[in-house]
Protein backbone atom coordinates (compact mmCIF):
# COMPACT_ATOMS: atom_id res chain seq x y z
CA UNK A 1 0.00 0.00 0.00
CA UNK A 2 1.25 3.45 -0.90
CA UNK A 3 1.68 6.13 1.77
CA UNK A 4 0.39 9.69 1.33
CA UNK A 5 0.63 12.93 3.27
CA UNK A 6 -2.55 14.93 3.66
CA UNK A 7 -4.13 17.54 5.88
CA UNK A 8 -7.44 16.56 7.44
CA UNK A 9 -10.34 18.00 9.42
CA UNK A 10 -12.09 15.57 11.76
CA UNK A 11 -15.87 15.37 11.39
CA UNK A 12 -16.87 12.40 13.53
CA UNK A 13 -15.33 9.71 15.73
CA UNK A 14 -17.06 6.56 16.96
CA UNK A 15 -15.75 3.63 19.04
CA UNK A 16 -14.71 0.45 17.22
CA UNK A 17 -14.04 -2.76 19.08
CA UNK A 18 -12.52 -2.60 22.55
CA UNK A 19 -9.85 0.03 21.98
CA UNK A 20 -10.07 1.36 18.43
CA UNK A 21 -12.04 4.14 16.72
CA UNK A 22 -13.47 4.91 13.29
CA UNK A 23 -12.79 8.47 12.19
CA UNK A 24 -14.65 10.33 9.45
CA UNK A 25 -12.44 13.11 8.14
CA UNK A 26 -12.52 15.67 5.38
CA UNK A 27 -9.07 15.37 3.84
CA UNK A 28 -7.41 17.89 1.59
CA UNK A 29 -6.16 15.23 -0.83
CA UNK A 30 -8.91 12.60 -0.90
CA UNK A 31 -12.14 14.28 0.22
CA UNK A 32 -14.22 12.35 2.75
CA UNK A 33 -12.46 9.31 4.18
CA UNK A 34 -13.11 6.70 6.85
CA UNK A 35 -10.10 5.69 8.93
CA UNK A 36 -9.74 2.87 11.43
CA UNK A 37 -7.31 3.92 14.16
CA UNK A 38 -6.33 0.75 16.00
CA UNK A 39 -5.71 1.00 19.73
CA UNK A 40 -6.57 4.72 19.74
CA UNK A 41 -8.34 4.51 23.11
CA UNK A 42 -5.43 2.84 24.86
CA UNK A 43 -3.65 5.16 27.27
CA UNK A 44 0.11 5.38 27.66
CA UNK A 45 2.11 5.81 30.86
CA UNK A 46 1.20 9.54 30.87
CA UNK A 47 -2.52 8.81 30.63
CA UNK A 48 -2.79 10.01 27.02
CA UNK A 49 -4.12 8.25 23.94
CA UNK A 50 -4.31 8.76 20.19
CA UNK A 51 -8.04 9.47 20.58
CA UNK A 52 -7.22 12.96 21.85
CA UNK A 53 -6.35 14.00 18.29
CA UNK A 54 -9.68 13.05 16.77
CA UNK A 55 -12.10 15.62 18.16
CA UNK A 56 -14.66 17.41 15.93
CA UNK A 57 -13.02 20.02 13.64
CA UNK A 58 -9.49 19.13 14.80
CA UNK A 59 -7.00 19.94 12.03
CA UNK A 60 -4.35 17.27 11.59
CA UNK A 61 -1.39 16.34 9.43
CA UNK A 62 -1.71 12.68 8.50
CA UNK A 63 0.40 10.03 6.86
CA UNK A 64 -2.12 7.55 5.52
CA UNK A 65 -2.46 4.39 3.49
CA UNK A 66 -4.89 4.96 0.64
CA UNK A 67 -6.58 2.24 -1.33
CA UNK A 68 -9.53 3.67 -3.30
CA UNK A 69 -11.11 0.23 -3.60
CA UNK A 70 -11.42 -0.08 0.21
CA UNK A 71 -14.17 1.40 2.38
CA UNK A 72 -11.81 1.98 5.29
CA UNK A 73 -8.30 3.40 5.25
CA UNK A 74 -5.56 3.42 7.88
CA UNK A 75 -3.44 6.11 9.49
CA UNK A 76 0.27 5.56 9.97
CA UNK A 77 1.16 8.90 11.58
CA UNK A 78 -0.80 11.80 13.06
CA UNK A 79 0.15 15.17 14.49
CA UNK A 80 -1.56 18.45 15.19
CA UNK A 81 -1.54 20.92 12.34
CA UNK A 82 -3.09 23.67 14.45
CA UNK A 83 -3.48 23.91 18.22
CA UNK A 84 -6.77 25.69 18.91
CA UNK A 85 -7.05 28.39 21.54
CA UNK A 86 -10.79 28.11 22.20
CA UNK A 87 -12.60 25.39 20.22
CA UNK A 88 -11.57 22.46 22.38
CA UNK A 89 -11.89 24.30 25.69
CA UNK A 90 -14.71 26.86 25.56
CA UNK A 91 -18.30 25.63 25.50
CA UNK A 92 -19.65 28.20 23.03
CA UNK A 93 -16.86 27.73 20.49
CA UNK A 94 -17.04 23.96 20.84
CA UNK A 95 -20.82 23.89 20.34
CA UNK A 96 -20.52 25.80 17.06
CA UNK A 97 -17.66 23.51 15.99
CA UNK A 98 -19.80 20.42 16.62
CA UNK A 99 -22.63 21.94 14.55
CA UNK A 100 -20.21 22.63 11.68
CA UNK A 101 -18.74 19.12 11.80
CA UNK A 102 -22.19 17.46 11.88
CA UNK A 103 -23.43 19.56 8.96
CA UNK A 104 -20.37 18.61 6.92
CA UNK A 105 -20.73 14.94 7.86
CA UNK A 106 -24.34 14.85 6.63
CA UNK A 107 -23.64 16.73 3.39
CA UNK A 108 -20.32 15.61 1.92
CA UNK A 109 -20.33 12.14 0.40
CA UNK A 110 -17.66 12.10 -2.30
CA UNK A 111 -14.19 10.71 -1.72
CA UNK A 112 -12.54 13.17 -4.08
CA UNK A 113 -10.40 16.27 -3.77
CA UNK A 114 -12.18 19.62 -3.53
CA UNK A 115 -9.60 22.25 -2.67
CA UNK A 116 -12.02 25.20 -2.65
CA UNK A 117 -14.34 23.45 -0.21
CA UNK A 118 -11.47 22.41 2.01
CA UNK A 119 -10.06 25.93 2.10
CA UNK A 120 -13.48 27.37 2.97
CA UNK A 121 -13.96 24.93 5.85
CA UNK A 122 -10.44 25.47 7.15
CA UNK A 123 -10.70 29.27 7.05
CA UNK A 124 -14.11 29.26 8.74
CA UNK A 125 -12.91 27.04 11.59
CA UNK A 126 -9.78 29.11 12.13
CA UNK A 127 -11.86 32.29 12.39
CA UNK A 128 -14.30 30.51 14.71
CA UNK A 129 -11.46 29.65 17.06
CA UNK A 130 -10.50 33.33 17.40
CA UNK A 131 -14.04 34.75 17.28
CA UNK A 132 -15.46 37.21 19.78
CA UNK A 133 -19.09 36.89 20.82
CA UNK A 134 -20.95 38.71 18.03
CA UNK A 135 -18.97 36.91 15.34
CA UNK A 136 -19.30 33.61 17.18
CA UNK A 137 -23.10 33.69 17.44
CA UNK A 138 -23.45 34.52 13.74
CA UNK A 139 -20.97 31.90 12.52
CA UNK A 140 -23.42 28.94 12.25
CA UNK A 141 -25.73 30.87 9.90
CA UNK A 142 -22.82 32.20 7.85
CA UNK A 143 -21.28 28.74 7.52
CA UNK A 144 -24.49 26.94 6.55
CA UNK A 145 -25.41 29.57 3.96
CA UNK A 146 -22.01 29.68 2.29
CA UNK A 147 -21.39 25.92 2.49
CA UNK A 148 -24.40 25.44 0.21
CA UNK A 149 -22.58 27.34 -2.54
CA UNK A 150 -19.70 24.82 -2.47
CA UNK A 151 -22.21 21.97 -2.55
CA UNK A 152 -23.97 23.33 -5.62
CA UNK A 153 -27.29 24.69 -4.32
CA UNK A 154 -26.63 28.20 -3.01
CA UNK A 155 -29.38 30.68 -2.20
CA UNK A 156 -29.64 33.41 -4.80
CA UNK A 157 -29.30 36.81 -3.15
CA UNK A 158 -31.98 38.62 -5.15
CA UNK A 159 -33.43 40.37 -2.09
CA UNK A 160 -34.86 43.82 -2.92
CA UNK A 161 -37.95 45.94 -2.29
CA UNK A 162 -40.08 43.58 -4.37
CA UNK A 163 -38.55 40.25 -3.28
CA UNK A 164 -38.49 40.14 0.51
CA UNK A 165 -39.69 36.61 1.32
CA UNK A 166 -37.17 33.78 1.29
CA UNK A 167 -38.53 30.54 -0.13
CA UNK A 168 -36.54 27.72 1.47
CA UNK A 169 -37.70 25.29 -1.21
CA UNK A 170 -36.47 27.20 -4.24
CA UNK A 171 -33.65 29.07 -2.51
CA UNK A 172 -34.65 32.48 -3.85
CA UNK A 173 -36.34 35.60 -2.49
CA UNK A 174 -39.90 35.95 -3.80
CA UNK A 175 -42.62 38.63 -3.85
CA UNK A 176 -45.54 36.71 -2.31
CA UNK A 177 -46.09 33.91 0.16
CA UNK A 178 -45.52 30.42 -1.33
CA UNK A 179 -48.23 27.79 -1.14
CA UNK A 180 -46.09 25.69 1.21
CA UNK A 181 -45.19 26.96 4.66
CA UNK A 182 -41.42 26.81 4.39
CA UNK A 183 -40.45 30.44 3.99
CA UNK A 184 -38.82 33.27 5.90
CA UNK A 185 -40.66 36.62 6.21
CA UNK A 186 -39.10 39.89 5.15
CA UNK A 187 -38.02 40.95 8.64
CA UNK A 188 -35.79 37.88 8.86
CA UNK A 189 -34.99 37.47 5.18
CA UNK A 190 -33.15 40.79 5.19
CA UNK A 191 -30.68 39.28 7.66
CA UNK A 192 -30.10 36.28 5.37
CA UNK A 193 -29.36 38.69 2.53
CA UNK A 194 -26.78 40.42 4.73
CA UNK A 195 -25.14 37.07 5.54
CA UNK A 196 -25.00 36.19 1.86
CA UNK A 197 -23.30 39.50 1.10
CA UNK A 198 -20.63 38.79 3.72
CA UNK A 199 -17.64 37.05 2.14
CA UNK A 200 -15.34 37.41 5.13
CA UNK A 201 -16.61 36.00 8.45
CA UNK A 202 -14.34 38.39 10.33
CA UNK A 203 -16.97 41.06 9.62
CA UNK A 204 -19.91 39.05 10.98
CA UNK A 205 -20.03 41.24 14.08
CA UNK A 206 -21.67 43.91 11.92
CA UNK A 207 -24.84 41.81 11.50
CA UNK A 208 -27.06 42.37 14.53
CA UNK A 209 -29.40 39.45 15.23
CA UNK A 210 -31.23 38.42 18.37
CA UNK A 211 -31.67 34.92 19.74
CA UNK A 212 -35.16 34.35 18.29
CA UNK A 213 -34.10 35.55 14.85
CA UNK A 214 -31.08 33.24 14.82
CA UNK A 215 -33.19 30.29 15.92
CA UNK A 216 -35.74 30.83 13.15
CA UNK A 217 -33.07 31.25 10.49
CA UNK A 218 -31.18 28.14 11.64
CA UNK A 219 -34.37 26.08 11.67
CA UNK A 220 -35.15 27.30 8.17
CA UNK A 221 -31.65 26.42 6.99
CA UNK A 222 -32.13 22.86 8.24
CA UNK A 223 -35.31 22.69 6.12
CA UNK A 224 -33.39 24.11 3.16
CA UNK A 225 -30.73 21.38 3.47
CA UNK A 226 -33.41 18.69 3.72
CA UNK A 227 -34.73 19.85 0.35
CA UNK A 228 -31.34 19.72 -1.33
CA UNK A 229 -29.30 16.92 0.30
CA UNK A 230 -30.53 13.35 -0.10
CA UNK A 231 -31.10 11.45 3.16
CA UNK A 232 -30.45 14.60 5.20
CA UNK A 233 -31.85 14.13 8.71
CA UNK A 234 -32.35 16.60 11.53
CA UNK A 235 -29.16 17.87 13.15
CA UNK A 236 -28.72 16.60 16.69
CA UNK A 237 -26.49 19.56 17.49
CA UNK A 238 -29.03 22.20 16.42
CA UNK A 239 -31.29 22.23 19.53
CA UNK A 240 -28.22 22.51 21.76
CA UNK A 241 -26.78 25.25 19.56
CA UNK A 242 -29.99 27.29 19.64
CA UNK A 243 -30.25 26.92 23.41
CA UNK A 244 -26.68 27.88 24.22
CA UNK A 245 -26.13 30.82 21.87
CA UNK A 246 -27.93 33.74 23.49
Amino acid sequence: MQLHNTSAIVLRTIPYGDTSIIVTALTEKFGIQLYIVKGARKTNSKGKSLAQYFQPTAQLDLVVYNQPSKNFQFIKEVKWQIIYRNILEKVLHNTVAIYISELLFKCIKEAEENQDLYDFVKESINILDEAEMQTLINMPIYFALHLAEYLGFKIENNFDDEHQILDWHSGVFIDELPTHGNHLPSGLAVHVSAFLETNNPITLYRIKTNRIERQQILQGLETFYKYHVSDFTSLKSLPILMQILD
